[in-house]
C-alpha cells in the first residue's frame, strides 16, 4: 500500500490538463477553473460600506413603564372576602411624526 503523499504525487505526474473552454455557467457545475478569475477594477468602483440599514431619530420615540401594586382589599361589601394583593406592570411605546403618532401599549406585562 502507498501513502497519501505518494498517491498525490502519482496523480499530479500523470494528470493531463484539458484545454480551456467557454461553457455556460449552469454547464460548469462540477468543473474546475483552469485559470484564476481577476477583476479589471474594484467592484463597486467606489468606496462603499458593506452593510445597509436605516437611520432612526430617537427623539421621535416616547416610552413609559408603569408599575402598580394592588394591595389586599375587600372583595365584597361586607368585607368577608379579601382579594389578594398583586403587582401590575404596563409598558407603552410611541413614535411620532409631524402628522401622526403610532403607539403600542402592553398591559399586565408581569
Amino acid at each position: 500500500m502507498i501513502t497519501v503523499e505518494q498517491a498525490t504525487q502519482i496523480i499530479l505526474e500523470n494528470a493531463q490538463p484539458s484545454k480551456a473552454a467557454k461553457v455556460h455557467l449552469m454547464a460548469s457545475i462540477g468543473m474546475i477553473l483552469r485559470e484564476d478569475i481577476v477583476a479589471d477594477r474594484d467592484f463597486p468602483p467606489f468606496d462603499r460600506v458593506t452593510m445597509d440599514g436605516i437611520a432612526i431619530n430617537f427623539s421621535s420615540f416616547e416610552s413609559g413603564l408603569r408599575y402598580r401594586f394592588m394591595a389586599e382589599r375587600p372583595a365584597n361589601e361586607t368585607n368577608t372576602v379579601i382579594a389578594k394583593g398583586y403587582n401590575v406592570v404596563d409598558l407603552s411605546a410611541n413614535y411620532k411624526t409631524k402628522k401622526y403618532k403610532i403607539g403600542l401599549v402592553i398591559e399586565n406585562l408581569l
